[in-house]
């Protein structure tokens, strides 16, 4: 086995032990790369927890017997995103691609291949003494070797089948309780990279399969997330999505990458400001009918700047007309909250994208004012000149 080393920004850097790696090429192009690597227990529950190499429960046909023993291996098979074939493209075999990658995890840690946002995982496997107990994904029962047809009907054939066959292993009966919404649900927010629709994609039929996706099968698929699922094949009124749900097809709709938090009501994201880079979180209290909406990021005060940033900070909200600034001295955070109260309303996707965009742009707005403040260790003064 060949060591290799793949980095992700949510968790350290990820060692694994490289089983096999196997490709297409029959047309001079690369046209598939899949690596098949072994990880500890402890491993594997890291990478199913930050959803490293884009392991999404939801998006699994994982059965309940589904008990990994922590003294064997597990081997995870994950595809190459087809976008970034052409980077092994001028490896001669698979030998001389996985010494390629191995080189790439040891020095360039921030090259594409060695991501773990690149590949794609098929399945996870672990060979026990009762056989072999482990479960495939989604992106397993697609038949990738069709994916250079050019005719749009046996794409969107390929597409539908692709699904269908992993709903029925998936769920007894589709469409018919609140599982199969929460996974139809996951299924169409989070589409992996390669079904996104990307114009520098480097093979165009994943583009055009995108566009399939897009524009037929997920446009079905979230009519019926709106209409909401039956509780039963008998023909029960229609239930109201949860906050919660709507939230999730805002985002979906938005092109946002979005995590849920094990257990709770949250949604976690990343935002890419103009000055900076941070946290998001959503908040659903289905109970009390509100959703809000946090900036978060990480600001080291000195304690002789804690009383003048307080200030400022009341000096800002005192003129904001939505959201307010907190400031956590213990915890060293700084966050923005927004939030909208949403009962009585039905579809408030507006409300939602309001609350948001409004909260994400004061963030990009006041942070380099307020990182001015601090490292320039300017008088209160001098700050609000800075507004």
């Amino acid at each position: 086995m060949i060591p290799l080393s793949f980095y992700n920004t949510q968790a350290s850097p990820i060692s694994l032990q490289a089983v096999n790696l196997e490709w297409w090429q029959p047309h001079l192009l690369l046209e598939k790369c899949d690596l098949t690597f072994a990880v500890s227990l402890e491993t594997y529950q890291i990478l199913e927890k930050h959803n490293l190499f884009q392991i999404l429960p939801e998006l699994t046909n994982t059965q309940e017997n589904c008990n990994f023993q922590p003294h064997l291996p597990i081997e995870i098979t994950v595809t190459l995103n087809p976008e970034y074939l052409p980077r092994l493209q001028e490896a001669a075999n698979a030998q001389t691609a996985l010494a390629y990658l191995q080189e790439l995890g040891e020095r360039q840690k921030n090259a594409r291949l060695v991501q773990t946002e690149s590949w794609i995982t098929l399945s996870v496997q672990q060979q026990q003494e009762s056989g072999v107990v482990g479960y495939r994904t989604l992106w397993d029962y697609l038949d990738w070797s069709q994916l250079d047809v050019e005719n749009e009907e046996v794409l969107e054939d390929l597409a539908l089948e692709t699904v269908t066959r992993f709903l029925q292993d998936s769920i007894p009966s589709p469409f018919s309780d609140a599982s199969s919404h929460q996974l139809i649900a996951t299924l169409v927010e989070q589409t992996p990279a390669l079904m996104a629709e990307d114009p520098r994609a480097s093979e165009p039929i994943a583009e055009a399969f995108a566009n399939l996706l897009r524009d037929n099968l997920q446009s079905e698929l979230k009519e019926a997330i709106l209409a909401g699922f039956s509780a039963s094949d008998e023909g029960e009124e229609f239930k109201k999505l949860s906050i919660l749900e709507q939230t999730l097809a805002f985002f979906e709709a938005e092109d946002w990458m979005v995590q849920k938090l094990p257990e709770q009501p949250i949604l976690k994201m990343l935002f890419q400001g103009e000055y900076g880079k941070w946290v998001c979180l959503a908040e659903a209290k289905e109970d009390l009918e509100q959703l809000i909406f946090y900036s978060i990021i990480a600001l080291k005060v000195p304690k002789a700047q804690e009383s003048k940033l307080c200030k400022f900070l009341m000096k800002i909200n005192y003129h904001l007309n939505v959201g307010s600034f907190d400031l956590n001295f213990e915890e060293q955070i700084l966050r923005f909250k927004t939030s909208i109260d949403v009962e009585g309303c039905n579809n408030y996707s507006g409300l939602i994208k309001n609350m948001v965009y409004t909260n994400v742009m004061t963030m990009d707005r006041y942070l380099p004012i307020i990182m001015t403040m601090l490292e320039k260790k300017l008088s209160l003064e001098e700050a609000l000149t800075l507004l």
